[in-house]
């Protein structure tokens, strides 16, 4: 994977950044860190970017401290500007800690039927 090289990140933008590192709804992302009681944009985006290096450990990529700060304001700034568009926080669909369950034991259920095959 060649986005640990300086000139990938150099062209980083909010929304890149979210389809290369995050690729999930919004909503999603909040609602899980909501569930942890994490209820500020920065925290989780900050929390998030930490944990890079374990998420990609499989693929090799290496990430330096500058990089995942980087990593972490540009997907804030993406949460951040998806929130104003929609109108705020409160315009958002978000799961509750009931749906996220239901979620991850589908997606557990679907892993384990195709392990079995």
């Amino acid at each position: 994977m060649s986005s640990n090289k300086k000139g990938w990140f150099k062209k980083l933008t909010p929304k890149k950044t979210w389809e290369q590192y995050v690729n999930t709804s919004v909503e999603l992302f909040i609602s899980n860190y909501m569930a942890d009681g994490i209820t500020d944009i920065e925290k989780m985006c900050k929390y998030y970017a930490n944990e890079l290096p374990i998420m990609f450990e499989y693929e090799k990529v290496l990430f330096s401290n500058t990089q995942i700060e980087l990593i972490g304001k540009l997907i804030t700034e993406y949460v951040k500007e998806y929130i104003k568009e929609k109108g705020g926080i409160d315009k958002l669909k978000l799961y509750s800690v009931q749906e996220l369950d239901i979620m991850l034991d589908d997606m557990h259920k679907d892993i384990m039927k195709n392990l079995k095959k």
